[in-house]
């Protein structure tokens, strides 16, 4: 602004060009920003993009371990029967205690 105040006073520049000026150079910070959070939502969608990519060329559990047979008695049939259930939510905060 001091710039365009000064060559407006040395006759370098015209008052309407000036007006000009100033006006764009207070959009450009508000164009870069958009710019930059068009790049890092970009950015985003391309992990997403990877992240997808490397989920499909996971080995299924069977092709990492084999095929998997329990046991006869394994406990998977009859009732679950827990004791002394504690769960939390966050790292030291017991939600659910003993039930």
């Amino acid at each position: 602004a001091l710039l365009a105040a000064r060559a407006v006073g040395a006759g370098a520049l015209t008052g309407g060009a000036a007006g000009v000026l100033l006006t764009y150079s207070v959009m450009v910070p508000n164009q870069l920003g958009w710019i930059l959070k068009l790049y890092t939502m970009a950015e985003v969608e391309f992990v997403s993009v990877e992240r997808i990519g490397q989920y499909i060329s996971l080995k299924t559990e069977e092709e990492e371990q084999g095929n998997f047979y329990p046991e006869e008695d394994d406990g998977s049939s009859g009732p679950a029967k827990n004791k002394a259930l504690s769960t939390e939510q966050l790292l030291g905060q017991l939600t659910f205690t003993n039930i």
